[in-house]
């Protein structure tokens, strides 16, 4: 493991976990503006329309947020499926 950790083959959990949170966090702000980019470039598109696509950004966005939290459980079932 050391010799894999030192050529960047094998990194830690927490590496792992802070480097996708933090690319989650950035696609949850390109999400974020969608809504209103969408607005602005057809503004003949009806309020229901733009309220649909934020309700499934919000739920992308949520899934974002909780990557954190799920990458333990994800490394425990592939850990199971591997072994």
């Amino acid at each position: 493991l050391k010799n894999g950790r030192g050529s960047a083959e094998v990194v830690e959990t927490a590496f792992c976990t802070f480097v996708l949170s933090r690319i989650a966090g950035e696609i949850a702000s390109i999400l974020d503006g969608i809504p209103l980019s969408v607005q602005r470039r057809f503004p003949e598109l009806e309020n229901r329309h733009v309220d649909f696509l934020k309700r499934d950004i919000i739920k992308a966005m949520n899934k974002a947020a909780a990557l954190d939290e799920l990458i333990p459980g994800l490394l425990s079932e592939y850990i199971e499926q591997s072994g």
